[in-house]
């Protein structure tokens, strides 16, 4: 392992706040065990990085997660501020970055509860943590679905099939442009890759409502590929403000 590596890992454990304080209270060899032991932890994960073909880092909106397939690392600081996933990226381990749309989009995200929902009276999405999901990538998955259902209210696109209830064709269409939405966003983004049987499974549950019409998801893409469009769009624009007021 590089000399540089270990001079990293080795300034990361010492900026922990436990480590800090053996120290401040005299505990020198305490402070220096613990850093041995942190040190040794995380080489062990750049080493599993290397090597499972799933592992990954993700970036949004949640913080930064090292998905290692039997454990996640993660932090609610984006990855600049933690190294280990930065080492983790710059030895080839891919990166998904979904800050670019969830940070500067101009749809409210509320995190709390237990399940995913836009609500239009409030336009809001809700969405559970995202330590609530198995895999960091399946949350942005669910997350750019409920911001595709946002994309309908009448100020945005004013997408409408019709009065809506569970399971009627209203809502099934409705449901196959959110999660086409979520696919598109996901190519861009870096995560459809690895949630594509999941949208196929849901899409098929959802087009055999629609069985009869046999060009709906040929419409329906017309549909998603408007509300990804709005949802890059202004995702930019909310980019553009941040730097005009960063200026």
């Amino acid at each position: 392992m590089q000399t540089g590596v270990l001079r990293v890992l080795r300034a990361t454990a010492a900026s922990w706040w436990r480590h800090k304080e053996l120290r401040r209270t005299g505990q020198s060899a305490q402070a220096r065990q613990l850093e041995r032991d942190t040190v040794l932890r995380d080489l062990g994960y750049l080493r599993q990085a290397a090597t499972l073909p799933n592992a990954h880092v993700i970036c949004g909106k949640g913080g930064t997660f090292i998905h290692l397939g039997w454990t996640t690392v993660s932090t609610f600081a984006p990855i600049e501020r933690l190294p280990l996933a930065a080492l983790a990226v710059a030895r080839g381990m891919p990166f998904i970055d979904i800050r670019p749309v969830t940070d500067a989009i101009d749809i409210t995200t509320v995190f709390t509860g237990t399940e995913a929902y836009y609500l239009p009276p409030v336009d809001k999405v809700f969405m559970p943590s995202i330590s609530r999901f198995e895999n960091p990538r399946n949350f942005y998955g669910v997350w750019a679905h409920e911001l595709a259902h946002a994309t309908k209210a009448r100020h945005r696109l004013n997408r409408d099939y019709g009065l809506s209830r569970f399971g009627n064709t209203a809502y099934a269409r409705e449901e196959i442009v959110a999660e086409l939405t979520s696919v598109f966003l996901g190519q861009t983004l870096g995560f459809t890759a690895h949630t594509l049987e999941m949208n196929a499974a849901y899409l098929h549950n959802w087009l055999r409502v629609l069985r009869s019409d046999k060009g709906a998801i040929f419409r329906h893409a017309a549909d998603a590929q408007r509300a990804y469009d709005y949802l890059i769009s202004r995702s930019e624009v909310g980019r553009a403000g941040e730097n005009a007021e960063a200026a």
